[in-house]
């Protein structure tokens, strides 16, 4: 029988969780009663994400909920860059075990608590969206999978030299005429497309936004600026570059924003490494500049708020995370703040009622 929980090939931007650490900084939960729906989560149960990130499964997921005081009554799997892959299988076929994995987890939540989070309501898978005719196969056994749950794909683009990645494709590779005849073919699948793209990589999601009008495109981590190696010492220049960027995409409607992930290392934001974790209002100080001017551009309704959890635990616990976006979207009306913690990722990823559970 093929194995679902193949150990990892590579890192996943490097970093240690440490529970004891986190636990240094504790807050109430703001705002208990607010329906949140986390539209980016991953599951982690081989030994080497769970030596370094810590093992991320049904009830280790339940008990971070439970623990944070927030109202999160559904999340959103999104594929892991290789975890649990079937090795057995042929390679395009490989993933397939993820989404397997991520539904099982779904129903082990609903038979646990019916009541409770429904866990993987929704799941991006990875597929290569340069596979031709291939690509309605794999899509097929996703779905297959998924058992009702699938929403959306993410394919491997995400590249940068100065960024180590645990898989490895062309800077340029989400302009190649067969990915974007792939992109094409989701809109006859009813899913989404998840765009992993480095800040230099944006001008590449907004060509395939103009070309393929009709898929909703849901840029990662508003679109993961990178303020170390050859950014260094030039934050500034960077940030301007990188809100240029972001006002070009935000022209076409069709592609809306995950504002998360600005604590992922190669930001050079994190808080990692600090004597203390930070309390949810500096992690908003921090957070301010970039998330702000993404949801002005997008507006609330193209924007959704997301944990990238397990991964963002390296840096801040789950409970003061969403603080921190609380504490951010106190400048909004509350239609605007539900859209923000709840409405836009049921409208893009086809969910259940927030208030349903």
């Amino acid at each position: 029988m093929a194995s679902e929980q193949s150990p990892a090939k590579g890192g996943h931007f490097g970093g240690k969780y440490k529970p004891e650490w986190l636990n240094l900084v504790k807050e109430a939960a703001l705002d208990p009663e607010l329906p949140i729906i986390d539209p980016h989560t991953h599951l982690y149960d081989d030994p080497v994400r769970r030596a370094n990130l810590g093992g991320f499964m049904t009830e280790e997921f339940l008990e971070e909920i439970r623990a944070s005081g927030h109202n999160v009554v559904s999340t959103v799997h999104c594929e892991a860059y290789g975890t649990f892959l079937d090795e057995n299988a042929p390679k395009e076929l490989q993933a397939v075990a993820e989404t397997r994995v991520a539904a099982r987890v779904g129903e082990e939540a609903l038979a646990l608590d019916p009541q409770g989070p429904r866990l993987s309501e929704g799941i991006i898978c990875n597929a290569d969206l340069t596979l031709g005719d291939r690509l309605d196969e794999v899509i097929a056994a996703h779905r297959e999978a998924a058992r009702g749950r699938l929403r959306g794909v993410r394919a491997m683009t995400m590249s940068d030299p100065d960024i180590q990645l645990p898989y490895s494709v062309a800077v340029d590779n989400m302009a190649a005429p067969e990915f974007i005849a792939g992109a094409k073919r989701l809109v006859g699948h009813n899913l989404a497309w998840d765009a992993a793209a480095c800040h230099p990589q944006i001008p590449q999601v907004a060509a395939l936004a103009e070309r393929v009008p009709e898929l909703p495109i849901v840029l990662n981590h508003v679109g993961m600026p990178i303020y170390i190696a050859r950014f260094a010492d030039k934050f500034q220049e960077t940030y301007r570059h990188w809100l240029a960027m972001m006002t070009d995409l935000a022209r076409y409607p069709n592609v809306h924003v995950k504002v998360s992930g600005i604590f992922m290392t190669f930001s050079g934001l994190s808080f990692e490494g600090k004597p203390t974790p930070p309390t949810s209002q500096q992690a908003a100080d921090n957070m301010r500049d970039h998330y702000l001017p993404t949801i002005d551009l997008f507006g609330p309704e193209r924007c959704m708020f997301a944990s990238n959890f397990p991964r963002d635990r390296l840096g801040i616990s789950y409970g003061v995370l969403w603080n921190a976006h609380k504490i951010l979207a106190e400048r909004y009306t509350p239609k605007e703040r539900d859209a923000l913690f709840h409405g836009t990722a049921a409208k893009v990823y086809q969910l259940g009622s927030p208030l349903a559970a």
